[in-house]
């Protein structure tokens, strides 16, 4: 069957969009937007809308990566909180306790010290709170483990991965080996120092990895 012709009158001609965005007819003297050939088939005009199209579709999603990876900033979120008093085992910070200090550090790699801890005046009494993300490039098992004096623990994805706690000089203590996919993951680091000297490391060892402090290129805080 012929399609049908537009008379002199604008009869309505049938022109159904291969998008879906329009299901009744439409008159093409009143600016209906598909070529019309003369055998009645209809395709977008002049290829522009569908180069538009793939555009709007590419700035949607990789736009929307880019916004992803822009949450993201290098190295850690850092709060120190000073307390009065001793501290002998893990402190309880209220939630409506501020900072002393809030600060950023690229990597947890502290010496043992009995000057003020870096970025702050405290030398005795406080804890430290490191939060942000671990990039783990691919999947393996790892092994964490920190250095500290006095305690120190970790946790990825809410799961403690080394608990090295307790009043102790600069002391060493691995985790049990963890299996981690490749991606990102949360990660804390908790820390907190009594009196005398201070420090705390953060290492971890895997396949072609050697052991060593976690590199800054690997850690990010939200912003």
């Amino acid at each position: 069957m012929r399609p049908e012709a537009e008379g002199s009158e604008g009869r309505r001609r049938p022109c159904f969009h291969p998008l879906g965005c329009c299901h009744q007819p439409c008159v093409r003297r009143q600016g209906c937007n598909l070529r019309h050939g003369k055998s009645g088939g209809q395709r977008l005009g002049g290829g522009a809308d569908m180069r538009g199209l793939k555009l709007f579709f590419l700035a949607v999603v990789f736009g929307g990566v880019g916004l992803m990876a822009a949450e993201l900033a290098p190295g850690l979120k850092c709060e120190v909180f000073g307390f009065d008093g001793a501290i002998e085992d893990w402190p309880t910070v209220p939630a409506d306790k501020a900072p002393t200090v809030t600060k950023v550090d690229v990597q947890v790699n502290f010496e043992s010290t009995e000057d003020a801890w870096p970025g702050t005046q405290l030398t005795d009494q406080f804890y430290i709170r490191w939060t942000g993300v671990i990039k783990i490039e691919k999947d393996a098992k790892y092994t964490f483990y920190t250095e500290s004096d006095d305690g120190s623990r970790v946790f990825i994805d809410g799961k403690c991965v080394v608990d090295n706690g307790g009043l102790h000089g600069m002391e060493e203590k691995a985790g049990d080996p963890v299996e981690l996919k490749a991606g990102e993951h949360e990660i804390k680091i908790e820390f907190f120092e009594n009196g005398g000297g201070a420090g705390c490391k953060f290492l971890w060892e895997a396949e072609g990895i050697t052991k060593d402090a976690v590199p800054a290129k690997v850690l990010f805080h939200k912003k």
